[in-house]
């Protein structure tokens, strides 16, 4: 049971990540945090878009999945002080969106189920707050879903860390493209894993067989003016947290400069140039608040 290339190209182009998971066809929507479990490719890909063309229609909207399989509740919360379900849930989102554009859906005003309580406890913006179930699910030290300052930030990098220490990693089949050619993959928007676009084009330069690079981690954090010394590399998880803290820094710095992430001397090419809408976002998550 594997993905083909051409189906990991179709959902990468959505901007989504697909694999293998417990039997089934796993695909995440990042920017949304939408998972959907599939017995087939195709199936995956399809109820993703429509999932996606769900959310496009009213970003107000809300998809509730189970981790389990492709069936999901839709909610709607433009109304301030109660959301309403749409009547039918759970169902797929390819029959959600077919009511949706016949305009046969149907709402009703409810409390959201338990289920999104359970995600809140096991997820967080699509990351479990496990660190040994993240790592198994591919997401990388650096996409933490805690804050630095708090005890579960040590604690979910510690788990992570256990996990990788146990994990006996095959060598990689037919794969020859190198971290050059994979970092221009990530620049022209072909996301490899569920980070943002900093995150996956630091991973596509940084991660070997052995895992992260992380002397080149930081001869990229310096050639960008941000100093790392000062951070402990003695208590066990260190790298994570240095990844994370350095990532930080990295998107404050990019901000200033439109996005362009310089090259330590020598290498080749000097800079990558992430996307207007990754600058936008940042630009607004920075913004003051008034």
């Amino acid at each position: 049971m594997n993905v083909h290339h051409t189906k990991a190209k179709q959902a990468m182009q959505m901007g989504c990540h697909i694999s293998v998971a417990d039997n089934k066809y796993r695909i995440f929507w990042p920017q949304r945090a939408i998972e959907l479990f599939s017995t087939s490719v195709d199936a995956a890909l399809t109820e993703m878009n429509a999932a996606q063309n769900i959310i496009n229609h009213n970003p107000d909207f809300r998809i509730v999945t189970n981790h389990e399989n492709d069936r999901v509740s839709l909610f709607d919360h433009r109304e301030e002080g109660a959301a309403t379900m749409m009547v039918g849930c759970p169902a797929l989102p390819t029959d959600i969106w077919a009511a949706i554009e016949a305009g046969e859906d149907a709402w009703v005003v409810m409390d959201e189920p338990e289920q999104e309580q359970m995600d809140e406890q096991t997820h967080i913006n699509g990351v479990s707050v496990n660190g040994a179930v993240a790592f198994k699910d591919g997401v990388p030290a650096a996409d933490c879903p805690y804050p630095e300052e708090s005890d579960d930030f040590s604690r979910w990098n510690d788990e992570w860390d256990d996990a990788a220490d146990r994990a006996e990693l095959p060598p990689s089949k037919g794969s020859v493209v190198t971290s050059h050619y994979r970092a221009n993959y990530s620049e022209l928007g072909h996301p490899a894993h569920c980070g943002d676009e900093l995150a996956v084009l630091l991973n596509n330069l940084c991660l070997n067989k052995a895992g992260i690079n992380i002397q080149l981690f930081e001869e990229i954090c310096k050639a960008n003016g941000v100093k790392l010394g000062r951070y402990d590399r003695t208590t066990r998880g260190w790298q994570g947290r240095l990844r994370m803290t350095g990532r930080n820094l990295l998107t404050k710095q990019l901000k200033s400069n439109g996005g362009v992430l310089l090259m330590p001397e020598g290498m080749h090419p000097e800079s990558y140039k992430l996307s207007q809408d990754w600058v936008a976002s940042i630009e607004n998550k920075f913004k003051p608040k008034t």
